[in-house]
Parts: C-alpha cells; structure tokens; sequence
C-alpha cells in the first residue's frame, strides 16, 4: 500500500461515523509511530482531502439554493407527505448531486458518495 492509499485509508477510519473508540485509539498510536516526514505528508494530504469536502459541501449547498423554489413547502423530509417526495423526487432528477440529495433527504448513510466524490477529485 502506497502512502496516498495509506493516509486515505486513515482519513477514512478517522471520519467514518462508524469508527468506535478503540478504533480511535488505535489510529491515534499509527499516528503516533509515523515517522516526521509521514506526519508531514499525512498533514499535506489531509489538507488536500479537506478542501476538496469543502468544495463538495459548498456545491452541494449551491444545487440546494438552485433547486429550492421547486423543493416542497415544508423544509423538514420527515415531515412530508407522498404528494412532498413526489415533489422532491421530480425536483432532483437529473441533477448531478442527485444520489447525495435523495439519501440524505431519506436519512440514510450518505458517507460513502462523499468519499467517492473526494477520491475522484484528488485523483
């Protein structure tokens, strides 16, 4: 395993949801026995990683604002009714962060499109 394949895999554990305490801290004694120069390139890489979510969040926002007149009425997706999702549904088809906006509307686990997302953009 490569160093970039290595500090995804620890970005990864480090914010996956999933990741209990022992897990944590076992990532934080593989932190501890990386090498200066590891802590460098890990630190450079996880900065990387970094702006490539926050400019994944802030296109996402954006496609909310766009797609917010034809949103249903009520904000709330656990408070909608058939008529609201059908609404929503027609709303998003098509648009690039579809997948995205209709797993987290849905309130189910929407990480792994995150981490797809970043690993195509930094390559």
């Amino acid at each position: 395993m490569n160093n970039k394949q290595k500090n995804l895999a620890l970005l990864k554990a480090l914010y996956d949801p999933k990741t209990g305490d022992q897990e944590h801290i076992a990532l934080r004694r593989t932190f501890g026995e990386m090498s200066e120069t590891e802590q460098v390139e890990f630190n450079e890489y996880a900065h990387v990683v970094g702006n490539a979510y926050t400019d994944l969040l802030e296109e996402l926002d954006e496609g909310l604002t766009e797609l917010a007149d034809a949103f249903p009425d009520e904000s709330d997706p656990r408070k909608w009714d058939d008529g609201d999702w059908v609404e929503f549904f027609v709303a998003v088809a098509g648009h690039k962060y579809e997948e995205f906006y209709i797993t987290y509307a849905s309130q189910k686990p929407n990480f792994h499109l995150v981490w797809q997302e970043i690993e195509q953009r930094i390559g």
